[in-house]
């Protein structure tokens, strides 16, 4: 079952911290650039991040909404990929849904930034960005606004 709206209902749609919780990351993906009009903004967890990977090395849980717990949860992330891995995703994946990404990035908090300097972050995103941030445009808007005079 996809989003209860039509094509194309909103200017924006924005999904941040979602995909990695759907049973179907495709299908999701799928409906929300189906539901945008113009834009997407999306953002996707870098499980192959520094503090990840050292919180694995050391047998910790990487946090709640990973590992296999006894009791069935709520809410959990069901997609475990890198930043790497999400770039490809919403490039190609968007490129066949009719979309571009016009800009993203790494979306780190100021602590992180001002610490590891934003520099080795965008450098080394794989390693030390613990979010991967995209703004897709649909292809159309971009024809209308190479048509358009200004």
């Amino acid at each position: 079952m996809g989003l209860p709206c039509e094509d194309a209902s909103f200017d924006v749609v924005v999904a941040l911290d979602i995909l990695e919780h759907t049973d179907n990351i495709h299908k999701a993906f799928q409906e929300l650039c189906r539901s945008a009009k113009k834009y997407l903004l999306i953002n996707l967890p870098n499980a192959y991040e520094i503090h990840y990977r050292f919180k694995f090395l050391c047998g910790q849980k990487l946090s709640g909404k990973y590992g296999l717990p006894v009791e069935p949860l709520a809410d959990r992330h069901r997609w475990l990929f890198s930043f790497k891995e999400a770039y490809a995703f919403t490039h190609i994946v968007g490129e066949k849904l009719n979309f571009e990404v016009k800009d993203e990035g790494c979306l780190i908090g100021p602590s992180r930034g001002f610490a590891m300097g934003i520099v080795m972050v965008k450098n080394f995103p794989n390693l030390l960005s613990p979010w991967y941030l995209a703004l897709l445009e649909r292809k159309s808007c971009i024809l209308d606004q190479k048509l358009s005079p200004n």
